[in-house]
């Protein structure tokens, strides 16, 4: 019922009515981490179901063409059980429940860098991040250092920890300004998180409607 409500209301914006959302249509792949259970992800078309149980890894897919320069994003995410807040600029305890990823390569090197590995567009020093979690102890909207991708990457967490439904628009270019000082360049990436073995938690939560324009 409260995954219906939220999308009656996003229906009700025109940009919704005509805009493709970014299927979970089995293209996106596990990332795990060397010595780390991996989470449980079930894509379903529209929406996306994770499970993580004191594990960690990320989802990960190329953007689509068709959004490479888009500049603001739409979704919801669902939490029914998450993770104790945690303070996200610190290494080894930055447990969180959901964390959205979209990485930036300049414009000259977006091709070649098309069909690189995940690692490599992860670890490329050209290749910005933006990163919106829900989880944490921080203030909404506040730019916290990534203890792992820092300088290239930051977090922005949009909702603390806790239950139930939100949708959200988040300005691509506009958070990407403010945090490099620059226009973002060609949109290469997106990755979809959830950490919990830090504390040892249990997150049952899911994502979907993803929409980039």
């Amino acid at each position: 019922m409260r995954v219906i409500a939220v999308l009656v209301v996003l229906l009700l914006t025109p940009e919704w009515a005509s805009a493709n959302p970014v299927k979970f249509d089995g293209s996106w792949q596990d990332q795990s981490f060397l010595f780390r259970s991996a989470n449980e992800y079930i894509q379903e078309g529209n929406r996306l179901k994770i499970l993580s149980d004191d594990s960690v890894s990320v989802l990960w897919r190329s953007a689509p063409p068709d959004v490479r320069h888009a500049r603001q994003a739409s979704w919801y995410w669902s939490v029914e059980q998450g993770v104790t807040p945690t303070d996200l600029s610190l290494k080894g305890g930055d447990d969180r429940n959901i964390a959205l990823y979209f990485l930036f390569a300049p414009r000259e090197l977006a091709e070649d860098l098309e069909n690189a590995s995940p690692d490599r567009v992860f670890q490329h020093e050209a290749v910005r991040i933006l990163v919106y979690v829900r989880g944490g102890n921080h203030e909404p909207g506040t730019i916290v250092s990534s203890p792992y991708l820092e300088p290239r990457g930051v977090l922005i967490p949009l909702r603390k920890t806790g239950n139930g439904t939100f949708a959200e628009l988040v300005d691509l270019d506009a958070d990407f300004r403010r945090v490099f000082g620059m226009p973002p360049g060609v949109l290469l990436g997106l990755g979809i998180s959830a950490d919990s073995d830090d504390t040892d938690g249990l997150i049952e939560a899911e994502l979907g409607d993803l929409v980039i324009e």
